[in-house]
């Protein structure tokens, strides 16, 4: 069996390590496991962090200091200060999918709405705390059971999916930013 959790922190370095191997960097190990510790997601989040801050190690000649890197690690939307809303998280989730947020909480049935309304009401469960009750509010009146079932299919989706996983992680950087 093969574990599709997401890296853990030795796992994140050698992504690390391995992508500044690829890319030309060479970046101090304080660096790297910084990027690390702080980097939420899989490989293709530190990835962009990576690149995010390519220029920066061009631009010092690869004496980039960590300061620099938090600064701009934190000015990019990696790390967050702002609370999210429940405004914030359904403009996020209709960003992501390309959608109105009408459509998310219109009575349609349609198979393209199920799994962004799952997600939806999973970050406002995880995100906010809402109650049950809220959330169908929010979603056009439904009821709390089926707020149960779609926060409980997408905590099976995320523990089995890296794919979804992802897409949470993306959806996240849309609501701090």
């Amino acid at each position: 069996m093969v574990s599709l959790g997401p890296p853990d922190l030795e796992m994140k370095i050698a992504i690390l390590r391995a992508k500044c191997q690829v890319k030309g960097i060479n970046l101090d190990d304080q660096l790297i496991d910084y990027i690390a510790e702080t980097c939420n997601g899989g490989a293709r989040e530190l990835e962009g962090v990576l690149i995010s801050i390519l220029p920066l190690a061009r631009f010092s000649q690869d004496k980039i200091s960590i300061e620099a890197v938090r600064a701009h690690i934190e000015a990019g939307g990696v790390k967050s200060s702002q609370n999210p809303t429940p405004q914030k998280i359904i403009q996020a989730v209709c960003s992501y999918f390309r959608m109105k947020p009408e459509d998310l909480t219109s009575p349609s049935r349609k198979s393209s709405l199920v799994l962004p309304r799952q997600i939806l009401m999973y970050l406002m469960r995880k995100e906010l705390d809402l109650p049950l009750e809220q959330i169908g509010q929010f979603i056009g009146g439904r009821d709390h059971s089926t707020v149960i079932y779609g926060i409980e299919k997408i905590e099976k989706e995320i523990s089995q999916n890296q794919i979804r996983r992802d897409d949470l992680f993306r959806i996240k950087s849309f609501i701090n930013n």
